[in-house]
């Protein structure tokens, strides 16, 4: 197998873990949890209703999604380690951890494994081909195809099929990891 197909393969995979990871928030937990631009919302809406509490643990989400960031760059920056590799071992240790969290749990507090584990993988698997492309949410690769498409139906160079047919592939595992979770219920 040609190590650009591992690459895209690789990637829908995590696409697939993703969207199983956003499924599990929103149906088990009933919020989003890949979304830090709703929690730092969120945040700002806490501090300015002086709800303190609510404040914190928003900003707990936002510490841990940002140390997590910075966690990959440490990674690849000082040390040898596979940063793919550890982040399927993070991902599978905060699956084990949220497993064992009771169903009465602030919903919110219970997602916070999913808010370090999805920034850890945003920032290890950052696309295949040359193309960026985000394997915890769909809304930027929704972009990207429909910019694709436009640009083939515009000049009719191929590669612009070739491109929207890995973002599609993307959005496709990500929702195929999203109806795992549906069915995992």
């Amino acid at each position: 197998m040609q190590e650009a197909t591992i690459k895209r393969t690789i990637h829908y995979n995590m696409a697939i873990v993703g969207g199983f990871m956003a499924g599990y928030a929103i149906l088990n937990r009933g919020d989003m949890a890949n979304a830090q631009t709703l929690n730092l919302i969120r945040l700002t809406m806490s501090v300015l209703s002086l709800n303190w509490r609510s404040a914190l643990i928003y900003l707990g989400a936002a510490i841990l999604y940002f140390s997590a960031t910075c966690l990959t760059v440490l990674i690849i920056r000082k040390t040898h380690k596979d940063v793919q590799l550890v982040c399927v071992g993070i991902e599978f240790v905060s699956v084990i951890l949220m497993s064992t969290f009771p169903a009465e749990m602030n919903p919110f507090l219970a997602m916070y494994p999913i808010f370090f584990c999805m920034a850890f993988q945003w920032n290890s698997f950052k696309g295949a081909d040359g193309n960026v492309c985000s394997s915890i949410f769909s809304t930027n690769n929704l972009k990207q195809t429909a910019i694709s498409l436009t640009d083939y139906f515009c000049d009719h160079e191929t590669k612009h099929l070739v491109r929207a047919r890995f973002y599609c592939l993307v959005i496709l595992s990500f929702h195929l990891g999203v109806a795992m979770a549906w069915v995992s219920l």
